[in-house]
């Protein structure tokens, strides 16, 4: 008994165990993170994409509403109902709808097919597609705009946690360093080689790096909190690793123009949608002409519902022509011509700025981008320098413990200039990067 109660405990521990494991391992499992991969995830998350995707389909369905005003309307109507002659001594015949009907007490119903269609509206309803077409395919353009904003905001994100994971190894490697320098600095003390203000410098440096340390992670971790708010994902500073921007050695830099940006495009669908509602304007003081047609049958009996509805087989044709005039429509079209005329001016003279505005764009982008090409190639130098002085000094003294913390002192002068020069290539490649998503629509 006390064996069996003993097996189970064990197995319990063991269960315990598993489980604490599972969750300890699923928290610190390591990720390779690249920019492509979170611009996937912040794309398919997005509430902004998400709603731009509705829009598109409602102005969809708005154009396939407008195609459909051109269908003739057709109306198949049954009727029944009871008759009461308050006036035996009336006509005997007066009209429902488009038939004529007895004028006596009884049951009457009908059936009928009625259909009309509108023959000249000069074309208002084509106009009025048209409008719901360009409003579709800029919503379709909107959504391409959406997602390459998304994309130039989670680069620059990105570009920033890259920055900061590269100082907090710098600061991470020159704490270890700082340390030793400060261990030696007070063994010199202790012998009486350098000042006490030499030891007090070197344990400031080492607080300062501390200091800095601390805020750069603070930093990091603000940064990833705001990835996940994007991705829905979880991110480890200490353990996941973010990949560097996929940039080519050999790149093409062929700027588009203005006119094919998607904001361009976006500008150009309101001028047009606003032509296409200033168009039939003057249409709608012109008459309108429709058509219509009408077949029906019907039948009645004085005392039985049923046998009036059996009865159904007198039958009746009735066609016309239906033309209506708006008498005081021409009052108001000139105001509202005028207004539309104002705003369709106000809308090419801002497509005309935007244009300015994306030729500076592209001019500064180029410029950032020789530019941060010219800071690599010379923090590529300096490092150079760097790891040439350091060398230098390792051979002027190998085993005095004065020149130890010099040689370490340069270590860390090499690092420090190793993180700037790889910051340097981060900030180039982020241009470039920034230069392909612009440049893409």
């Amino acid at each position: 008994m006390l064996a069996g109660v003993g097996f189970r405990e064990k197995v319990l521990r063991l269960v315990l165990v598993a489980i604490v494991f599972l969750v300890v391992s699923k928290s610190i499992y390591a990720k390779t993170i690249s920019f492509s991969e979170v611009v996937e995830q912040v794309v398919s998350g997005s509430y902004e994409v998400a709603l731009i995707d509705l829009d598109y389909k409602i102005s969809q369905s708005v154009a396939w509403e407008k195609a459909a005003d051109f269908l003739p309307n057709l109306n198949a109507r049954f009727s029944t109902e009871y008759v009461k002659s308050l006036r035996p001594d009336a006509d005997d015949l007066f009209s429902i709808s488009n038939m004529l009907m007895g004028n006596q007490t009884k049951y009457q119903s009908s059936v009928s097919l009625d259909f009309s269609y509108t023959l000249s509206d000069y074309g208002v309803r084509a106009h009025a597609l048209n409008y719901a077409i360009f409003d579709r395919s800029q919503k379709e353009i909107e959504r391409e705009k959406t997602v390459k904003d998304l994309s130039l905001n989670i680069l620059e994100l990105y570009k920033n946690i890259l920055v900061k994971i590269e100082q907090k190894r710098m600061l991470s490697i020159t704490l270890k360093l700082q340390k030793e320098i400060l261990g030696m600095t007070k063994r010199l003390r202790k012998a009486k080689v350098i000042s006490a203000v030499e030891l007090t410098d070197a344990a400031i440096e080492m607080s300062t790096t501390i200091e800095q340390f601390d805020t750069v992670g603070y930093e990091l971790d603000q940064y990833l909190q705001e990835l996940t708010y994007f991705t829905k994902q979880t991110y480890n500073q200490r353990k996941d690793v973010f990949m560097g921007f996929e940039v080519g050695d050999d790149l093409a830099f062929n700027q588009q123009e203005p006119e094919d940006s998607y904001e361009y495009k976006i500008a150009d669908f309101e001028v047009k949608k606003k032509e296409e509602e200033f168009r039939p304007l003057g249409a709608s003081v012109l008459p309108k002409v429709d058509t219509y047609a009408s077949y029906g049958s019907y039948g009645s009996d004085p005392k039985k519902l049923l046998k009036g509805i059996h009865n159904i087989s007198k039958q009746n044709f009735v066609a016309g022509v239906d033309v209506t005039v708006p008498l005081f429509e021409w009052l108001k079209v000139p105001l509202k011509h005028q207004r539309i005329k104002k705003e369709i001016q106000r809308l090419k003279l801002e497509r005309a700025r935007l244009v300015d505005q994306l030729n500076k764009n592209n001019r500064s982008i180029m410029d950032n981008i020789e530019l941060a090409s010219k800071n690599v190639v010379l923090r590529k130098t300096v490092k150079g320098d760097v790891y040439q002085k350091a060398n230098m000094k390792w051979k002027l003294g190998k085993s005095k413990l004065v020149y130890q913390t010099e040689q370490l002192r340069s270590k860390i002068e090499k690092i420090n200039e190793d993180a700037v020069y790889k910051i340097s290539k981060i900030n180039k490649d982020y241009e470039v990067m920034r230069f392909m998503i612009i440049n893409k629509g």
